[in-house]
């Protein structure tokens, strides 16, 4: 079975996730309590859009082994469906067995998710203790915007962009902040660098924006 678990790992690197259950689940027909194929089948699901069925290998991974990394794994299935309360008792499950930056990071954004940007910040404060990464900073910025503190949010997004210039979305998320300042030279700029790496900012076609940012899990 470790082979097959094995196989289905490199399978979904290929992002071939069909297969990869399959090679999950011929590993469970050989032994039927595998948590790390369970949790690797409700990762393979997850990428499939299906995260009911996600949740419930999750949930057979757990009675297995309490394991912090399934935990979090639940947790971001929930928040793809909308159950954000859920998904924080799950990050604090998680959290609780191994003080981790990414289930940080996704609690943050199932708090921000529920309006509780405060709450958020102080959840991508923890995980940015931990180590300096960029969706965490992008997220902190994002919910200094819902909170009205675009200054601040521009100084997080700078940050994100000083360690990867690759990331469109906050160019983007930028943007918006600086529409919101009533900067709209700066805000075209950051709309213009986005479009040069191929995002689309969801402007509309009078080169409106939505006025909304985005958060990274």
């Amino acid at each position: 079975p470790e082979a097959l678990n094995n196989k289905g790992v490199a399978l979904g690197n290929l992002g071939r996730y069909e297969e990869e259950i399959t090679a999950y689940d011929a590993a469970l027909a050989l032994r039927a309590e595998y948590p790390e194929a369970l949790n690797n089948k409700g990762v393979a699901l997850g990428n499939l859009g299906r995260y009911e069925e996600a949740i419930t290998a999750y949930d057979a991974a757990l009675a297995l082994r309490t394991e912090p990394e399934a935990l979090n794994n639940k947790g971001v299935a929930l928040g793809n469906l909308g159950r954000h309360e859920e998904a924080i008792t799950a990050y604090d499950a998680a959290l609780a067995l191994r003080t981790d930056p990414e289930a940080l990071n996704n609690k943050g954004v199932a708090l921000g998710n529920l309006g509780r940007h405060e709450e958020a910040i102080t959840a991508y404060d923890a995980a940015l203790a931990l180590r300096t990464d960029p969706e965490a900073l992008n997220n902190k910025g994002v919910a200094l915007c819902n909170l009205g503190r675009y200054e601040e949010a521009i100084i997080y997004f700078d940050k994100v962009l000083e360690l990867r210039s690759d990331m469109p979305q906050v160019f983007c998320n930028k943007a918006v902040a600086f529409e919101l300042l009533g900067r709209l030279d700066d805000a075209n700029d950051c709309f213009a660098t986005a479009a040069e790496l191929g995002f689309d900012c969801g402007r509309g076609d009078d080169g409106s924006s939505a006025s909304s940012v985005s958060t990274d899990r």
